[in-house]
């Protein structure tokens, strides 16, 4: 025949007053959990079950009520502008994109002709603004 632990255990309400010894485990039988005792503390220190686990982080009603600002998002009225030669942009409640505006050069005979831009970096290399195979890139 094995071998069995069996530990003390009570009711809730008897572990509301009992104060188990440092490291003591008892059991609560109310609620089919284990409880950790740290010699001082009145019913111990009950440890969660995986069912209440479950239960919590699937819940996705803000149950501590944690705001934006505790974990460091900005607020949804700042806005993001777009600057001269790009679009988009708008209020941080939504996704948002910022794009280049289209430029335009005039040329000696005051014509405006249609531009892409193209940014030189310092090794003489070519950066594009549109990825390798999108139709746009030149």
């Amino acid at each position: 025949m094995p071998d069995v632990l069996q530990l003390r255990g009570d009711t809730t309400s008897a572990h509301g007053s009992f104060t188990g010894t440092t490291r003591e485990v008892t059991v609560d039988t109310d609620k089919n959990a284990v409880v950790v005792h740290d010699g001082g503390t009145a019913g111990g220190h009950p440890q969660a079950l995986e069912e209440d686990l479950t239960t919590h982080t699937g819940n996705a009603a803000n149950p501590h009520a944690v705001t934006a600002a505790q974990v460091g998002a900005p607020p949804t009225a700042r806005q993001v502008a777009a600057g001269a030669g790009l679009t988009g942009g708008g209020k941080l409640t939504a996704d948002r994109t910022i794009g280049q505006a289209p430029h335009t050069v005039v040329t000696a005979a005051h014509t405006a002709v249609p531009m892409t831009p193209v940014l030189a970096d310092t090794s003489g290399g070519r950066f594009h603004p549109h990825p390798a195979g999108d139709p746009q890139r030149r």
